[in-house]
């Protein structure tokens, strides 16, 4: 049986790491995507790290 938790947890490091490298802060970045996700229709480029604007 696959554990979730542990998948989960790395892609959520995944994104905080990456965040930071982008020099974004990963807070705000994740309630951005989660903000954009909710829409209708999210723009899902506009998501990626190196596209997002401080």
């Amino acid at each position: 049986m696959v554990d979730f938790r542990k998948s989960i947890g790395a892609t959520l490091y995944s994104i905080v790491e990456t965040a930071k490298v982008d020099s974004l802060i990963p807070f705000d970045y994740i309630m951005g995507c989660l903000d954009e996700l909710c829409k209708p229709e999210p723009n899902i480029d506009s998501l990626l790290p190196w596209n997002v604007k401080q």
